[in-house]
């Protein structure tokens, strides 16, 4: 998957720029700057290339770990079997959960397929998205997820602590030291939900949730390649 690993740095970069571009922006303001909105249509656009991608590899990928489970013989290891039978239950409860928020958003907030734009009617729409993702008192769908993600990574350090001795990393974890965050030190204070979807269009926050289904792909991928003999 080393595709997947390549595409966080460069989806980092688009996220940074995006954030920085909406700076001071008013979602509700009736006098639209045009400079902005070419911007924010050219992101929208490499956006659109970057979830197609996720995408992609999301469905292979998910594909791909299940048939290399179904795929052992449990007569000849059936703890392996079953150890790993837990696991792909485990992985698939979060991809749907994250799945869920992603059809949410795809067919309530950005009014579904658009074949004259990009990928959905509405791809710039922020204010619904941040109502559903972080909510005022954030009690929205981003901390249900981001507690769903963290449990299942508590799992796999409980788990499987001999395929990663040195224990995986929580995906929901902020970066207090980024040096991208350096100048902006109003995005440091936030939280994992707030500092990935806080500005987020529809179509940005439909990326970054295939991102963290990404992520909890490559954790199985990675555990799989270590248990599963060749």
């Amino acid at each position: 998957m080393k595709l997947n690993y390549f595409l966080i740095p460069l989806f980092s970069f688009f996220i940074l720029s995006f954030s920085s571009c909406k700076q001071g922006s008013n979602q509700n303001t009736l006098k639209i700057d045009s400079t902005q909105i070419k911007q924010e249509t050219e992101l929208a656009n490499k956006y659109v290339k970057v979830y197609e991608t996720l995408e992609h590899y999301f469905k292979y990928y998910n594909f791909i770990n299940a048939q290399k489970i179904d795929k052992l013989n449990e007569k000849n290891n059936p703890e392996l079997v079953k150890r790993l039978k837990k696991l792909r239950n485990k992985t698939r409860f979060v991809l749907k959960r994250i799945g869920f928020a992603k059809a949410y958003i795809y067919a309530n907030i950005g009014g579904e397929y658009d074949e004259k734009q990009y990928a959905i009617k509405k791809p710039l729409e922020v204010a619904r998205v941040e109502a559903y993702l972080i909510n005022l008192d954030k009690k929205g769908e981003g901390y249900a997820l981001v507690k769903i993600i963290d449990d299942y990574v508590d799992y796999l350090n409980k788990e499987f602590r001999d395929v990663s001795p040195k224990g995986f990393i929580s995906v929901t974890k902020v970066d207090s030291n980024n040096p991208m965050l350096e100048n902006y030190p109003d995005l440091q204070k936030r939280d994992f939900v707030e500092s990935e979807f806080k500005n987020a269009s529809a179509l940005l926050a439909l990326t970054l949730l295939s991102q963290l289904q990404n992520e909890v792909l490559i954790y199985e991928t990675n555990i799989l390649d270590n248990l599963i003999p060749n």
